[in-house]
């Protein structure tokens, strides 16, 4: 179980709950460029649940990611800021998605950022656009 974020496609960040222990989170981090996965233990407060704010990973539709950053492209397309050779880039293209829990439902959210304006999108658990905020 856990929740994570895909960041300029050179890295993956998942937070999982322990199944041995579930009072316990590690964080699993892997990095493209240099194919491996690193695991941090998390410290989490005293009156953290773990469980309360994760989903199993069967439950996230993974072809999701492809709609959103597809969309993404669209908004800096219409915004006259869209880059073919470099689209998930944190100062300009598509920053870092994100899975959150919007009560029992996923959500995705993402921020595209052009050279004069940004964009927040907000993504239900299928990829599809549900609401797109001027930042």
């Amino acid at each position: 179980r856990g929740l994570g974020d895909v960041y300029k496609r050179q890295s993956i960040y998942i937070y999982i709950v322990n199944p041995n222990n579930p009072e316990q989170v590690d964080l699993y981090y892997y990095n493209l460029s240099i194919g491996n996965w690193i695991v941090n233990p998390e410290k989490l407060s005293a009156d953290t649940d773990p469980m309360k704010d994760s989903l199993l990973f069967s439950d996230i539709n993974y072809d999701a990611f492809e709609k959103i950053i597809d969309t993404g492209k669209e908004v800096l397309k219409e915004m006259g800021d869209y880059r073919e050779y470099n689209i998930m880039n944190q100062d300009l293209g598509i920053d870092s998605i994100s899975t959150h829990l919007d009560g029992e439902d996923l959500i995705f959210k993402t921020k595209v950022k052009g050279i004069r304006e940004d964009y927040n999108l907000t993504f239900d658990k299928d990829g599809n656009l549900i609401e797109k905020e001027r930042a």
